[in-house]
């Protein structure tokens, strides 16, 4: 959770936190179950992976974020004609 501090994911709770870790941390150990007996290499492969991973969803929050203030807008002078008054 030392990474929550440094990584802001829109509406994430402690528990998706822990969540997302766990899957990881399952991911980490099904690819390199020699890491189970290895702790400190364990914890810096799962410090490595998980920081990318949460770096992705924060991409991803942000590509969502551009393409929201991307979207077309029309001038309200073009379609005051249309808004009763």
């Amino acid at each position: 959770l030392k990474l929550k501090r440094h990584y802001y994911i829109q509406l994430w709770e402690r528990e998706d936190w822990l969540q997302e870790g766990y899957l990881i941390l399952v991911s980490l150990l099904e690819q390199h179950p020699e890491l189970l007996w290895e702790d400190e290499r364990l914890y810096r492969y799962f410090k490595t992976k998980f920081s990318s991973y949460l770096k992705d969803v924060l991409r991803q929050q942000e590509s969502q974020k551009r393409q929201f203030h991307k979207m077309a807008y029309e001038e309200i002078g073009d379609v005051a004609h249309a808004i009763p008054s």
